[in-house]
């Protein structure tokens, strides 16, 4: 961009901002913060068992010379422990990855048995069933069945940790309790199966909580300056303040997705409940976005004091959840990783030509050019 255009930029946002109705939309804006401060409370430190579960997102092309666009999946805790491992493709046979991953033991598989399913297509219209030619698919389904494994594993720790020897858990998901990838009930269908089990394992006064947290949120990016000027988190102490619907449903372009929908669509998408929290001590920490699960937010105390807890000993990211954060690096597909799963690929790739030589002389070549 060339310095004349820049400076003209600079004058036109700066004349929009300064524009009066401009003013208006800052000023409605403040006034929501001042009155969101008086509901900001202090969070106390509270220890339990604390279980993150994060898929890899290892993203497609791990191999220089693939044509098939082979796409790892992985889901892992904080502990290190594989919940679910596969390797798809944009051109797989969907009918017969169905069969194996719905017939297999694996927490889809789980999941699809306690929701009455049999295909992976029945679980969400984003999956397509093998009927659609492989040219009108969207490539953007194998992200979806990457999600429907995540949430499965979530499913299936929930209903087994609250078989468990836990006496508290506090289950994270790595972002907000809501989706838009379950057929029209089957996401309140699981919520339904949750609920259950974790009423079950209160009737032998054993908690299980369940907690999305996020590191981003159009809300919280709307009010952010407002929240500065207005000093909402401006206390030394661990602050949350609850976001009220109608709040979350000035920014959120489908009001759906926002928790409280007056019209009961919520219900389809979300179980999540929005706080904003505050695990530095100081003014300046960082303010995360929670979901809180909707049947526990009368218990949101304990469960900020529970995060509050493990945030504390967050690294490398200062005050964000240490059980999130390890088992974002186990997940993770670093260099090293990716060397092992790109030699893996290469493996199946060879043992599937009937001439693998040519494969190794095009990885020499290319060995030889870097």
């Amino acid at each position: 961009m060339r310095e004349e255009e820049i400076a003209q930029l600079r004058d036109k946002a700066t004349k929009r901002i300064r524009d009066s109705t401009e003013q208006e939309v800052l000023e409605e804006f403040l006034s929501c913060a001042r009155t969101l401060k008086q509901s900001v409370r202090v969070i106390g430190s509270r220890e339990t068992t604390t279980v993150a579960i994060v898929a890899t997102d290892a993203g497609e092309g791990v191999a220089r010379f693939d044509p098939f666009i082979l796409y790892p999946i992985r889901v892992v805790d904080n502990f290190g422990e594989v919940k679910f491992l596969d390797v798809v493709s944009h051109h797989a046979d969907i009918g017969a990855l169905s069969d194996e991953t719905l017939s297999g033991n694996n927490p889809l598989a789980r999941l699809a048995q306690d929701l009455g399913l049999k295909t992976l297509w029945a679980i969400s219209p984003m999956i397509p069933s093998p009927e659609v030619p492989k040219e009108e698919r969207s490539p953007s389904w194998v992200k979806v069945y990457r999600d429907l494994v995540e949430w499965a594993s979530l499913y299936e720790f929930v209903i087994s940790a609250t078989a468990s020897s836990f006496s508290h858990a506090l289950i994270l998901r790595d972002g907000f309790l809501r989706s838009k990838i379950f057929r029209p009930g089957l996401f309140e269908s699981m919520w339904d199966r949750i609920r259950e089990a974790v009423s079950a394992a209160e009737r032998k006064e054993r908690k299980v909580y369940i907690v999305g947290v996020a590191k981003k949120s159009k809300v919280l990016d709307r009010y952010r300056l407002a929240f500065h000027l207005e000093g909402v988190f401006d206390s030394p102490d661990p602050l949350y303040l609850p976001v009220p619907p109608e709040v979350e449903r000035q920014v959120y372009r489908w009001g759906e997705y926002a928790q409280g929908n007056e019209g009961g669509s919520w219900e389809h998408f979300s179980r999540g409940r929005l706080y904003f929290a505050k695990f530095g001590e100081g003014p300046y920490a960082p303010v995360w976005p929670i979901d809180v699960w909707s049947d526990q937010e009368h218990e949101v105390d304990q469960i900020m004091g529970y995060l509050l807890a493990n945030a504390r000993a967050g690294f490398p990211i200062k005050d964000y959840p240490l059980a999130l954060q390890q088992a974002h690096r186990w997940a993770s597909m670093s260099d090293f990783d990716r060397e092992v799963t790109e030699g893996v690929l290469y493996e199946a790739l060879r043992a599937a030509l009937e001439k693998s030589g040519d494969l190794d002389e095009l990885l020499l070549l290319q060995t030889r050019g870097r």
